[in-house]
């Protein structure tokens, strides 16, 4: 069995040390003592509260679904698209958000979805609408990470923090992030095999990548529709306007 210290779990849990050892002692996290008194936790004990975290968010309601269903795959029929779906401006557009699509459509008097129910009473608005957007934000910056993580997350956006490469993988088995804001430092190789294997990794499917590039720092990757290179957030507000910004140009 594989154990990890206390910082390495807050780190993949998202909460401080502190909140680490209030769950130990509390039984939801197994851990043992080293002979200098510091704890170790299960790797599998850690791994098994943030899957019972996600399975807890998705008992509160079906708004809470992991990831994003485009509108013409939910209402596909053992796969197959739908005739009238086929033809829908959304789909042509490839809008991931056919209620907010649909709004542009009207606003630019080009004519609304070809969905026959209002967006209030659809079952899939129901289920998807209003679902938090999971970011991960990949840093060894701690100042960073503290800008973002000291004040509270809005309602509409999950934030975790990964350090390491081996964090990372750990994180994206549990959270399914639909974002990742990538800070590369040091070698641009080192960051492109990254980028290139979060981009390609078969359980993030769709996942658009934010690179965070020092100063005359080149990412070969970068040059891929879903990955693009944005000024460093300063603050969740920050992430908040970049996403409104991704999503209301989809």
């Amino acid at each position: 069995m594989l154990y990890v210290s206390t910082g390495k779990a807050a780190r993949l849990l998202s909460v401080t040390p502190d909140a680490v050892l209030k769950w130990i002692k509390a039984g939801k996290l197994e851990a043992r003592k080293t002979a200098g008194g510091h704890y170790r936790i299960s790797l599998d004990s850690v791994q098994s509260l943030l899957k019972g975290e996600e399975a807890s968010r998705n008992e509160r309601g079906p708004h809470q679904k992991k990831r994003l269903v485009p509108c013409w795959e939910y209402n596909s029929i053992e796969g197959k698209i739908k005739d009238q779906c086929s033809s829908c401006l959304v789909f042509k557009a490839k809008g991931s958000k056919c209620y907010e699509v649909g709004k542009i459509l009207k606003e630019r008097g080009q004519g609304a979805t070809c969905c026959p129910t209002k967006c209030e009473e659809c079952s899939y608005y129901k289920e998807q609408g209003h679902r938090p957007i999971s970011v991960l934000v990949h840093t060894g910056d701690s100042s960073l990470k503290g800008s973002l993580a000291k004040e509270p997350s809005p309602p509409r956006i999950r934030l975790r923090f990964t350090t390491s490469e081996y964090d990372c993988s750990v994180t994206v088995d549990c959270f399914r992030p639909e974002y990742v804001i990538l800070d590369c430092k040091g070698k641009s190789a080192k960051c492109d095999n990254l980028c290139e294997r979060l981009a390609n990794d078969p359980r993030i499917p769709g996942v658009r990548i934010f690179l965070l590039l020092p100063p005359g720092m080149t990412c070969k990757t970068s040059m891929q529709e879903n990955i693009s290179i944005i000024e460093r957030p300063k603050s969740v507000a920050d992430v908040e306007s970049l996403l409104d910004r991704i999503e209301s140009s989809e």
